[in-house]
Parts: structure tokens; C-alpha cells; sequence
């Protein structure tokens, strides 16, 4: 009997919230070598249609509710996807990021032939 995610066969995306979307996506391309792929938004809580269940379309899709966001998607090398994602609403949402030890604490390791 095997464990896990019946049918996974690999990591789809990994995502990141950015204070500055063209800043973050400069970077990735630019410093990184990654291509925006697309980018959609902003999308607005207040300006969508509720879903069946009542909830308004940010909660439903990013678990995040009343909110306005602008979402690109960049590859980056062969194997990586990096979705950015830049929320200009709420109004509540935490501006200090999350020091490695805290929850949600997070890097990206990029593999290089050569560091010099």
C-alpha cells in the first residue's frame, strides 16, 4: 500500500506574494533568466459575482477574502514555475515577511554549473 497523493507526479508551481509585481517579475527575468509566461488581474472581490456557496471570489480561489490581486506566471529554467502574485487589498495584510523560523517562512535554491 503505497502513501500519499494517489497519481502525483510532480510539483505543478510554487508561489510567492510580492509587494511589487513588475519589480519581482524584472528580477526573475532579468537576474534569473525566467520568462513571464502571462500575467491576469487585477481581480477585485468587491467588483465579482459571489460564488454559488456565498463566498466571494478571492476567498473561493485564493482563501483570501475581499481581496484585489494581480497574478504572473514566469518560468524559470526547465523545471520551475514561479507564480507571483502582488494583493493591493486588504487593507490588514502583513507587510514584514517571515523570518526563516517563523510559519510560513520560506527560500527558493536555484543549482548553478558554476557560482563564480
Amino acid at each position: 500500500m503505497t502513501t500519499g497523493i494517489p497519481g502525483l507526479s510532480h510539483v505543478d508551481h510554487v508561489g510567492l506574494t510580492v509587494p511589487d509585481l513588475d519589480a519581482a517579475v524584472t528580477f526573475y527575468c532579468d537576474a534569473i533568466g525566467g520568462t513571464e509566461l502571462y500575467r491576469m488581474g487585477p481581480f477585485d472581490a468587491a467588483e465579482m459575482p459571489n460564488m454559488e456557496d456565498g463566498r466571494d471570489w478571492t476567498e473561493a480561489h485564493v482563501n483570501v477574502a475581499g481581496a484585489r490581486l494581480t497574478i504572473a506566471m514566469l518560468q524559470v529554467g526547465t523545471n520551475m514555475m514561479l507564480e507571483l502574485f502582488q494583493y493591493e487589498k486588504p487593507d490588514d495584510a502583513r507587510t514584514t515577511p517571515p523570518r526563516n523560523c517563523d510559519w510560513g517562512g520560506h527560500h527558493i535554491a536555484f543549482k548553478v554549473d558554476d557560482l563564480e
